[in-house]
């Protein structure tokens, strides 16, 4: 599934910009510090939890540094945001440029087009599959719109080209 390039990278930046947030609020981090690997076997779950621990920490760190570095200048950290995310077509292209799968669905069309999969591959349909993760846009500083330069938009068009074409996207 893919999704509207120009949504997925602001939801990408939002989500960059709740990680840098969550570095400063100790309670919450607290938590989500505890909750992880819960499930694991007693002897793996020491091991697993500090490596997943200090990796978290590291990249909650890493994005700290980036919009530092940017001092706070939401434009120039979404243009860097663009620049460095993945193309989308990078997940189902192979070497030579060609698609590499059988059906490529839009992420806005979710439900309906994973219930025509199940119907094709004869599982149960009845599954709703819910957002999780979804990024929270309401105690923002900066809006879609102020990012979205014509520098913005053209670089969102032009990384994600094949994806544009291939399923009609506009911004």
């Amino acid at each position: 599934f893919v999704r509207n390039p120009w949504d997925r990278i602001y939801s990408n930046y939002v989500y960059r910009m709740e990680k840098r947030k969550l570095l400063h609020d100790k309670e919450r981090l607290e938590h989500i510090l505890n909750k992880k690997f819960i499930s694991l076997k007693e002897k793996d779950k020491l091991y697993k939890y500090e490596y997943w621990e200090k990796g978290f920490l590291d990249n909650l760190k890493k994005i700290q540094t980036f919009f530092d570095s940017m001092k706070g200048d939401h434009r120039a950290c979404f243009l860097r945001t663009i620049e460095t995310h993945e193309s989308q077509s990078s997940y189902f292209l192979d070497k030579s440029g060609q698609i590499s799968i059988d059906f490529i669905g839009r992420y806005e069309n979710l439900n309906k087009e994973f219930g025509m999969i199940c119907d094709l591959v004869g599982i149960d349909d009845s599954l709703n599959l819910d957002t999780l993760n979804k990024s929270k846009y309401d105690d923002l500083d900066f809006s879609y719109d102020y990012v979205y330069t014509d520098q913005a938009i053209d670089e969102v068009a032009k990384k994600d080209k094949i994806v544009i074409d291939l399923k009609g996207y506009n911004f």
